[in-house]
């Protein structure tokens, strides 16, 4: 059950800094995205 919930919150922090990551990177872009959409 632990070990479970460990691999659970691994997912969920990875999910995140992978979510933060793109947020970053959509950031730094967002004048293409407005110019392409």
């Amino acid at each position: 059950m632990e070990s479970l919930r460990s691999v659970f919150f691994n997912k969920i922090d990875r999910i995140h800094s992978f979510d933060i990551r793109y947020s970053l990177f959509d950031i730094r872009y967002s004048p293409f995205h407005s110019f392409f959409y």
